[in-house]
């Protein structure tokens, strides 16, 4: 809407507003004169004068209310003034056959704020669309097809001739210095109506090095005041934008090409690859090397069946180490039912990663010795026994501390936290070196267990070595500390309890010989 055209609108809702209030005013006085006889002071009910004096001003209160409200009023007043512009023309959004046109077309009130129109477009001098959604099309009336299949028009043709060189202004600005650009622009739509609109454009570089604008568009009623409209979405545009971090790409199958968002240089420090992107995007230097084999998978099953899928990976970041991401993917088919595209995004949670496996650690960890404590360990055993295959044994330790109270009473609890420092430590790397885990269950007790050990013969060797590395010197003195050992493999049917009670019979039987 033209300046002189909202004035001309702001005066005639002036106008109509001033005329009902004191059209309500003056049928209100008449009604109570009809109704109250202030000579005597006293109601004057007469039949019918004084109910249809009632009747009347009930009416005129109704109209004033409905039309109170702001929307309907300007609605009735850009009417009025679109039939008075000095050039005797009137701009189609004021023209009631064009409000009767969108309520044809399925458009309420209010909807250009609730739907946002999504397309993207070359930034070269012919602007080429080559993508838009639903909503975008049905805002200029042209179907998807005719945008970016029959090309019937580009993004410049749309706006109209008085801003196209403001548009391309803008787009050139964005293309160099890679920001957003929050503006408004009047859009010709195929029916010849002309809409104003409040687009917010991004630029991203495709594989190739080709520079393309995403936009959003959200549609202005004209009817309202334009520039508190556009205002108001700038502002809701630039929060979104402030909050929008996650890196997104998309990978076209038949070219091998990838387009991503300018945030990738912001957060990643491998480069993206620019060729044989399905096959290089899973090597070494983006991905943590561990994760390539799920990052393949991925890709192959998106290229198969398109459905969104999800994984918790690690890339590499700008301050040179792996970064925990949350990495989401699906397939885009076209019309004979091929995988064409694949879209994505990377969402950094290496803060939220770091944070939960600190909880995790404190959940699980002996705060003093490093190991497991006694309820993790118990539950990492009992996994492995139930989901273990009948062939498969383990081989179980329980290791008590010898006369570990004569240690604290004779140099202190501080030499005594020591030396069960250095036992966690000799325990964990033993249980580490052979594929196990080890884990404290008492104050002096411990527990190791080996998974899947296929060798009996096996035992005899992990006991004696155990032995031999498990004697501590005690801080500040020539005497060493050590501890009983008892050892056993697990049975097929051995639940945790039933190996655990084994293992501590033969721990006994161990303590009672090193005694006699």
């Amino acid at each position: 809407m033209q300046h002189g055209d909202k004035g001309n609108v702001n005066r005639m809702v002036r106008k109509i507003s001033l005329g009902l209030n004191l059209l309500t005013i003056a049928v209100g006085m008449w009604a109570v004169s009809e109704c109250y006889d202030f000579g005597d002071f006293e109601f004057d009910f007469d039949w019918p004068e004084s109910f249809v004096a009632l009747l009347l001003f009930a009416l005129v209160l109704f109209a004033r209310v409905w039309v109170f409200n702001r929307d309907r009023t300007r609605a009735i007043a850009a009417g009025f003034a679109g039939s008075f512009l000095k050039n005797g023309s009137r701009h189609p959004d004021l023209q009631p056959q064009g409000m009767v046109q969108d309520r044809a077309n399925g458009i309420r009130e209010g909807w250009p704020q609730m739907l946002e129109g999504l397309c993207s477009f070359s930034a070269s001098r012919n602007f080429e669309i080559n993508s838009s959604n639903d909503v975008f099309s049905e805002l200029v009336g042209y179907t998807k097809e005719e945008l970016t299949v029959k090309k019937q028009t580009d993004f410049a043709q749309l706006i109209v001739p008085e801003e196209r060189e403001r548009f391309r202004e803008d787009v050139l600005h964005i293309s160099l210095e890679g920001g957003n650009r929050n503006t408004s622009y009047h859009i010709n739509c195929k029916d010849g109506r002309i809409i104003l609109v409040s687009a917010y454009m991004k630029a991203v570089r495709d594989s190739r090095g080709k520079m393309w604008i995403q936009a959003i568009f959200i549609r202005i009623n004209e009817q309202t005041d334009a520039y508190e409209e556009l205002q108001k979405n700038a502002n809701r545009s630039e929060i979104l934008l402030s909050q929008l971090t996650d890196i997104i790409f998309e990978i076209n199958v038949e070219e091998d090409a990838v387009t991503y968002s300018m945030n990738w240089e912001d957060k990643i420090a491998a480069d993206i690859p620019r060729s044989r992107a399905l096959e290089r995007i899973k090597e070494g230097g983006i991905f943590h090397p561990d994760d390539a084999e799920l990052i393949e998978q991925m890709l192959l099953d998106c290229r198969q069946d398109a459905l969104l899928r999800e994984q918790k990976v690690r890339l590499y970041g700008k301050d040179e180490r792996y970064i925990w991401c949350i990495m989401k993917l699906c397939g885009v088919k076209d019309q004979s039912g091929k995988v064409v595209q694949l879209i994505g995004t990377i969402k950094d949670c290496d803060k939220e990663s770091v944070e939960m496996e600190a909880l995790r650690q404190k959940a699980e960890i002996d705060e003093l010795t490093g190991l497991y404590n006694k309820y993790t360990i118990q539950e990492k055993i009992k996994s492995y026994l139930i989901g273990k295959r009948n062939s498969e044994r383990g081989l179980m330790f329980i290791i008590d501390m010898d006369n570990f109270k004569q240690v604290n009473d004779t140099y202190g609890h501080y030499t005594g936290d020591l030396v069960l420092e250095q036992t966690g430590r000799i325990l964990k790397e033993f249980s580490e070196q052979y594929g196990g885990d080890a884990g404290r269950i008492g104050g002096d007790e411990f527990v190791v267990f080996l998974y899947a050990v296929s060798d009996a013969d096996e035992v005899s060797t992990r006991i004696n070595e155990l032995r031999d590395i498990l004697k501590i010197e005690i801080p500040g003195t020539d005497k060493l500390f050590s501890g009983s050992i008892g050892a056993a493999l697990t049975e097929s049917e051995d639940s945790f309890e039933s190996a655990y009670m084994r293992v501590d019979s033969m721990l006994y039987q161990e303590k009672k010989r090193s005694k006699v």
